[in-house]
């Protein structure tokens, strides 16, 4: 990312969110040194979606084997008692009954928190993961 500023900032960047002190080129340009890129990355990209997980119930599933299928299995339980149901998975994503491809087994924050929106915008009332 560093070595990119400035590329972005003749895209039309105003702002460069960075870990360490670089040289920018342009005026007008603010930079944000932090110590932790990825940690504030999910909270503009949470902040950008309007804090989407404030309007579902996550059900997260860790562990070495078996994650997959218990997703999958919870998912169906709670349409079964009539809810609403997104799930983010590493085979696919999907918001209700909508099947989404999932570009990568983990998403990052940017593109979780979308998907989060997505499901809210969509009534979705639990995220399983």
């Amino acid at each position: 990312g560093h070595n990119y500023a400035n590329k972005a900032v003749e895209a039309g960047a105003k702002v460069i969110v960075c870990e360490k002190n670089i040289e920018i080129k342009g005026e007008d340009i603010t930079v944000l040194v932090v110590k932790e890129g990825r940690k504030a990355l999910a909270t503009m990209s949470s902040n950008y979606y309007g804090h989407p997980t404030k309007n579902l119930k996550l059900i997260g599933v860790t562990g070495t084997n078996g994650k997959t299928t218990t997703v999958y299995m919870l998912k169906s339980m709670l349409e079964k008692a009539g809810k609403k149901v997104g799930l983010v998975g590493t085979i696919a994503n999907y918001i209700g009954d909508i099947k989404l491809k999932s570009e990568r087994t983990t998403p990052e924050s940017l593109e979780l928190q979308k998907l989060f929106k997505d499901m809210v915008e969509a009534n979705c009332e639990y995220c399983v993961m």
